[in-house]
C-alpha cells in the first residue's frame, strides 16, 4: 500500500483544494501518516493500482502535493521534482501515461484551482 507522510498543515491545504469525494477515495487507497515536518509520498503502487480513481486525477493530486513542497518516491527512487511538469515528463518518459494524457495535463491543468475529477 502506498504511504503518504504529510504535515497537518499540508493535509488541510489538500482538503481545501480537493473535491471531498475525490480526496476521500484517494485517502482510502493510501496509508496516511500525520507528521510534524515531513511531506513524502510513496506513489509507485498508488499509480499502478487500478481503482475507481482515474490516473489523471491521481496525478492532479500528487502534482498539488509536489507544488506544496512534497517529495515523492517513484520506481524506488526519491524525487525532489522542481514542479509538477517534471513529474509529468518523468511519467510520460517511463510510459505511465500516454501522449494524450500528457497533452491533457499540459493543456488543462491549472495550479491552485479546485481539483475535481476530470
Amino acid at each position: 500500500m502506498s504511504e503518504l507522510v504529510i504535515t497537518e498543515k499540508n493535509l488541510l491545504k489538500l482538503q481545501q483544494i480537493c473535491d471531498a469525494n475525490l480526496l476521500n477515495e484517494i485517502l482510502e487507497e493510501v496509508n496516511v501518516v500525520i507528521t510534524s515536518q515531513s511531506n513524502f509520498w510513496d506513489v509507485t503502487s498508488f499509480f499502478h493500482t487500478k481503482t475507481e480513481v482515474a490516473l489523471i486525477d491521481k496525478i492532479n493530486v500528487v502534482s498539488y502535493f509536489i507544488m506544496n513542497g512534497g517529495r515523492v518516491e517513484l520506481d524506488s527512487h526519491m524525487h525532489d521534482f522542481v514542479d509538477w511538469q517534471h513529474l509529468w515528463n518523468y511519467m510520460f518518459e517511463h510510459q505511465y501515461i500516454s501522449k494524450n494524457e500528457y497533452d491533457y495535463l499540459c493543456g488543462y491543468w491549472v495550479a491552485k484551482t479546485q481539483i475535481t475529477t476530470h
